[in-house]
């Protein structure tokens, strides 16, 4: 049963998907490198990412929604390309040279998880 007030509830049925965020450590990056100006696609990958969307696939009418950021700012065209990868644009970062940490949702942006790397920008 579902509530939003505390008192009625509905009677629904809702998938819900645990994953662990262990797996980020198996994660492969395309490019850790980019210009300031944004732009560089950049595909992220990894076994246990196959695993997870293999899972919610099987799960069905669930989709999942990937949200990449850079240090805090978010990549654009994040999107699901295949059971294998996940791709982004990087975001730009105005004249800052500075390395940023990858982090990854799978649930449009609500938990983030690190990818354990890091982006590095340059003019």
């Amino acid at each position: 049963n579902v509530s939003v007030s505390g008192s009625h509830f509905l009677q629904q049925s809702a998938g819900f998907i645990y994953y662990s965020t262990h797996f980020s450590n198996d994660m492969e990056i395309s490019t850790t490198h980019g210009v300031t100006s944004g732009g560089t696609m950049v595909t992220i990958g990894g076994k246990h990412l196959t695993d997870v969307l293999d899972g919610i696939k099987n799960i069905g009418n669930v989709a999942v929604t990937p949200v990449v950021k850079f240090g805090t700012n978010l990549a654009s065209n994040s999107r699901v390309l295949d059971s294998n990868s996940i791709v982004c644009n990087a975001p730009s970062r105005d004249g800052d040279f500075s390395s940023v940490p990858i982090y990854l949702s799978l649930n449009g942006g609500v938990d983030f998880f690190p990818l354990n790397h890091q982006f590095h920008y340059y003019e």
